[in-house]
């Protein structure tokens, strides 16, 4: 699990279609400030996705095309 970061599984399902494109461009890159601020957390610069929840992006379900 991110430390720096709530549970991917509350956030993941609410964020818009173009937050997600802008994760899934790159999961090994830090997240982009405006993702931060989408998912609620303030400052943040440089939190990453674990490979836990890089596994997560790659298995849902939901196209997000």
């Amino acid at each position: 699990m991110n430390d720096s970061l709530p549970p991917i599984e509350r956030w993941w399902p609410g964020l818009s279609i173009v937050h997600k494109h802008s994760i899934q461009e790159d999961l090994d890159a830090p997240l982009p400030p405006e993702v931060l601020e989408a998912i609620g957390r303030s400052g943040g610069q440089g939190a990453k996705l674990t490979e836990e929840e890089r596994t997560f992006v790659r298995e849902q379900g939901e196209q997000v095309d």
